[in-house]
């Protein structure tokens, strides 16, 4: 999640306020869609508000291998029992919304093995 690293947090933080929001029309993310449109003919006002989505099924197909590696790396899970995951990578497409919980285990997978925090000497 790109919104989430360090650099562009402080950048976006340190812009002044009319870049960020426009409390008169509660109107978020100006410099955002002001990019988008230049660069991508995104228009936000036609479109409307709507969240993110893809594919999940697809992607779990696609990335199978790579999430299943990911999974099996991380400590926060006793290895012996991840068959459940082999299953639902296996099963992503034909039953409905499983692949949610392969993807939440990627994501939390891939967090913890490379998260800053986790890997800092004395945290508690």
């Amino acid at each position: 999640y790109p919104y989430q690293d360090a650099g562009v947090i402080e950048y976006y933080f340190n812009l002044p306020e009319p870049a960020r929001y426009d409390r008169g029309r509660l109107v978020n993310k100006l410099l955002l869609r002001k990019l988008l449109k230049r660069h991508l003919g995104y228009d936000d006002r036609a479109i409307g508000k709507r969240p993110f989505r893809f594919d999940g099924a697809a992607f779990v197909a696609r990335f199978g291998d790579a999430i299943r590696d990911e999974i099996g790396r991380c400590e926060l899970f006793d290895r012996r029992g991840l068959g459940f995951v082999d299953r639902g990578i296996a099963g992503a497409g034909s039953a409905r919304y499983a692949w949610h919980h392969i993807v939440a285990l990627y994501q939390l997978a891939a967090w913890h093995n490379r998260a800053r925090i986790v890997r800092s000497p004395g945290r508690p």
